[in-house]
């Protein structure tokens, strides 16, 4: 981890970060709203979240939540803060819990796919399609932004593989995953894009 982002990998300062972030460009609130609109997650609906890291997107529904993120600290924290008889949050990667034959409703992950290489992103992918009974949900930002404060921002992300819209799009159906919806959507100046999958 290094850039201006290096401090980030302590949870209480992600969080307040990621706040700052929601009131300025509204990282979280496009994408609940977006959630809300599409009628994806209904409010009772089971939900394994894939890099959850502190477990914002675990108030999604009130049915059974898994949040699986390789960041113990990150895992601890959203423990704390979200977990109770319906959300639950594990230290595991994905093929872990494929292994203990769970099947959910949604399978999302946000921001994620750009800190696996490309045949980590087939396997986790692989692995979201098994366990997927309705929808894999991808919120995923792209390299080509179009203007200067989102490319600064995806200059400076942590993940090590930011990619093109066209080779996420040629990840997703390389992993057997049928692309049903591929929008735009913006946050603040942030270019990204929401994918709607089905396994």
């Amino acid at each position: 981890m290094s850039g201006p982002f290096e401090a980030l990998g302590t949870p209480v300062l992600w969080d307040v970060s990621r706040r700052m972030l929601d009131l300025g460009i509204g990282i979280y609130r496009k994408r609940f709203d977006w959630i809300a609109r599409s009628g994806l997650v209904p409010p009772d609906a089971s939900l394994l979240d894939v890099g959850c890291g502190i477990g914002h997107y675990s108030t999604l529904t009130r049915g059974p939540y898994l949040g699986v993120d390789m960041n113990a600290e990150y895992i601890a924290y959203a423990r704390r803060k979200h977990g109770d008889a319906h959300h639950e949050f594990k230290s595991v990667d994905v093929a872990t819990v494929r292994r203990e034959g769970r099947r959910f409703d949604v399978v999302m992950s946000v921001d994620f796919l750009h800190h696996l290489s490309d045949p980590l992103c087939r396997e986790v992918l692989a692995d979201e399609r098994a366990m997927a009974q309705r929808c894999v949900l991808v919120f995923e930002p792209v390299i080509e932004q179009t203007n200067r404060i989102g490319q600064w921002f995806i200059d400076n992300d942590r993940g090590e593989h930011m990619r093109p819209h066209a080779r996420v799009r040629t990840l997703l159906e390389e992993s057997g995953l049928t692309v049903e919806r591929d929008e735009e959507l913006y946050l603040g100046p942030i270019r990204t894009f929401v994918f709607v999958l089905r396994p």
